[in-house]
């Protein structure tokens, strides 16, 4: 519609009465404007969702994910009942679970062409079982019958995460990109480090751990930030931690910098994260300090107690932080690691330390602990962030 420009009030003087007739005149083009752009936006007018719609959207994801997860298990349970009983051999079991895997895929790509809009959830759903039961297929190759060897038993799980990992983009689906992952974060601790080096490990779970965070921030899947994150740091610690914990620490401190670096752009979930990563390598090193400086009388009380220290302190400081610099987020991890602690000390501290350390850490905590109360109280005027 071409817009009719509106007559300018001159700046020469005009008497009352052309005033007021220029005024009406521009009232009224305002007016006939405004609804013809009423009547153009009446057709196009969006809706919001109404609850049954959102209802039935979720109970439709809720059902089918559990209706892919049952399916995947219930051919699980096939194939170990059929072993028992000796229906087929080894080899025909992981045929067929293999070939089961790619018509379910198959089928899910021919369901994603034909209704693009309509069958995405039910399409998701029978990609994610047909790339569990190909994961599963493999790995009892492996484990079970011996057919691959331990490093093509490797190669074929991580072919297979990285196949959901990609179909998880094509899909757009948080969920398959969260199975792709999780399937390649179990690679090393399903195969107890037989086809790998630690140093690889450490090396492979730090490059899955950057993918899973850009993947997961580029397609804007930022509740996949911290589950995966922590994911990262089991398999880490499965893998390699018992016999190289100071290479953990390293592992730990590389994450959360990462995530503090992908915070200044992404925002809460990467920066949460970060600080859950670099806690975890701090309360590593208080326990390795303690196994090499304290006898093993006293190494678990010392531990345990120093924890729970560097939990108040860490939430102390994040709750001044949050008080000087106005940050929400900064004051609520303050007050979550200080519930920690407080759980900590009356669920567990005051059971398992040894006298002299349960005296100590309710001593010192309860001084902490009134110190961050009067600091909030004192400054609760900053708090408007």
């Amino acid at each position: 519609m071409d817009e009719a420009k509106l007559p300018p009030i001159s700046s020469t003087k005009l008497s009352s009465d052309e005033e007021i007739r220029a005024l009406r005149a521009q009232v009224a083009q305002l007016a006939a404007r405004v609804e013809a752009l009423e009547r153009q936006s009446s057709g196009t007018r969006v809706t919001a969702p109404s609850k049954p719609r959102v209802e039935s959207r979720l109970g439709l994801t809720l059902v089918n994910r559990a209706g892919a997860l049952t399916l995947a298990i219930g051919i699980i349970f096939f194939f170990k009942y059929a072993a028992d009983n000796r229906w087929i051999g080894a080899e025909g079991r992981v045929i067929l679970g293999v070939l089961a895997g790619l018509a379910m895929l198959a089928g899910a790509e021919w369901l994603r062409r034909r209704d693009r809009s309509g069958s995405s959830v039910f399409t998701q759903g029978v990609a994610g079982c047909g790339l569990a039961t190909i994961y599963a297929a493999v790995y009892a190759a492996f484990a079970y019958y011996e057919l691959l060897l331990p490093a093509a038993g490797w190669i074929f799980l991580v072919l297979v995460s990285a196949v959901g990992v990609l179909l998880s983009i094509r899909y757009h689906s948080a969920a398959m990109a969260a199975l792709g992952f999780t399937g390649g974060l179990l690679t090393p601790m399903l195969l107890h480090n037989t086809a790998t080096a630690w140093w690889f490990d450490f090396f492979y779970l730090l490059l899955l751990g950057l993918t899973s965070l850009g993947i997961a921030l580029r397609q804007h899947w930022l509740l996949l930030v911290p589950g995966l994150a922590g994911l990262t740091l089991l398999a880490a610690g499965v893998s390699f931690e018992s016999h190289h914990p100071g290479w953990f620490v390293l592992f730990a401190l590389l994450l959360a910098a990462v995530h503090f670096a992908a915070a200044r752009r992404f925002g809460n979930y990467a920066y949460l994260t970060a600080h859950g990563a670099l806690l975890i390598a701090a309360m590593r090193l208080v326990a390795l300090w303690s196994t090499a400086g304290v006898e093993a009388a006293d190494r678990f009380s010392f531990t345990s107690a120093l924890d729970s220290f560097l939990l108040a302190i860490y939430g102390i400081a994040a709750l001044v932080y949050g008080m000087r610099f106005s940050s929400l987020v900064n004051r609520a991890l303050g007050l979550f690691l200080l519930g920690i602690v407080i759980a900590k000390l009356y669920l567990w501290d005051v059971w398992q330390l040894s006298k002299f350390y349960r005296i100590s850490a309710f001593v010192l905590l309860g001084v902490l602990l009134l110190a961050a109360s009067y600091a909030y109280s004192r400054f609760r005027s900053r708090t408007s962030g």
